[in-house]
């Protein structure tokens, strides 16, 4: 009785998380909707009510099999000028591109960070959440549901192996590019990686 009770809960407890997603992916599709050409663009302030500057991102796709690239969108709202942008894919790379595309060739989670400045001074920071995946793992996920104990095993993996490539980068001195200090809000000048 007591193990039904831990797989109800469990089930249930899975099925109000997907019924979050799908109201945050209904959310995100409604906010970024539009015609034809611009699906999966912004064309409208996500935070109309928010008079100051800010910086909408996404990304597409947020998850896949590794190698995967990744297409980067950034929209300022309410700037004063031109806007700069500072992006951290949390591999060591990064970009000063408003759209830039970029390649995670290695399976784990990496949170990109998006900082942005306008000229004005005002500062935004946007963190976005990807997923690269063993390929193998992607493609079974797509063809069927993974049990649970596959589940658990690819996070677990997924978990080790981000926290391997964090560690290599702050013992190459990158740790900025992967954890960046909160008083640095905005991209750093030209030729510095932090401020």
């Amino acid at each position: 009785m007591q193990r039904w009770l831990k797989s109800r809960r469990f089930s249930i407890t899975a099925g109000l998380g997907l019924v979050l997603v799908a109201a945050l992916v209904i959310g995100a599709v409604s906010v970024l909707g539009g015609d034809d050409e611009s699906k999966g663009h912004v064309t409208e302030d996500p935070y109309p009510d928010n008079e100051n500057f800010h910086t909408f991102a996404n990304a597409d796709p947020f998850a896949g099999g590794a190698p995967m690239k990744v297409n980067f969108e950034a929209k300022p709202f309410n700037q004063t000028g031109d806007v700069k942008y500072f992006w951290r894919f949390d591999d060591g790379t990064t970009s000063r591109e408003q759209n830039p595309s970029h390649s995670f060739t290695q399976p784990g989670t990496y949170s990109v960070y998006l900082d942005s400045r306008d000229e004005s001074g005002s500062r935004d920071r946007i963190t976005l959440v990807l997923g690269a995946w063993p390929a193998k793992i992607w493609e079974t996920s797509e063809r069927r549901r993974l049990t649970r104990a596959e589940q658990l095993n690819a996070i677990r993996a997924q978990t080790k192996r981000t926290a391997a490539r964090h560690a290599r980068l702050k013992a190459e001195g990158k740790r900025d590019l992967i954890e960046p200090p909160p008083t640095a809000i905005g991209p750093p000048p030209e030729g510095q990686a932090q401020e």
